[in-house]
C-alpha cells in the first residue's frame, strides 16, 4: 500500500505543476486585459479631450467670421 501512495503521490506532481502553470498564465492573461482596458480607457478620454478642443475651435472660427464680416462692410462704406 505505501509503495502504490508514494506512486500515486509523484504520478500527481507533474499535473499540478501544469494545473498551477495554467492558473499562473490565466492571471497574466487577466492582468493584460485588465491593462487594456486601461489604455483604451485612457486612448477614449484622449479623444474626448480632442473632440472638445476641435469643438472649441470651431466655436472660435463662428464668432470670428461675423466680425470679419462687418469689418468689411465698415471699410467697403469707408470707400
Amino acid at each position: 500500500m505505501k509503495e502504490q501512495e508514494i506512486l500515486s503521490d509523484e504520478s500527481e506532481m507533474p499535473l499540478r505543476k501544469l494545473l498551477l502553470g495554467q492558473q499562473q498564465q490565466q492571471q497574466q492573461q487577466q492582468i493584460l486585459l485588465v491593462q487594456q482596458q486601461q489604455q483604451q480607457q485612457q486612448q477614449q478620454q484622449i479623444l474626448l479631450v480632442q473632440q472638445q478642443q476641435q469643438q472649441q475651435q470651431q466655436q472660435q472660427k463662428q464668432q470670428q467670421q461675423p466680425r470679419l464680416l462687418l469689418m468689411l462692410v465698415l471699410l467697403l462704406l469707408m470707400l
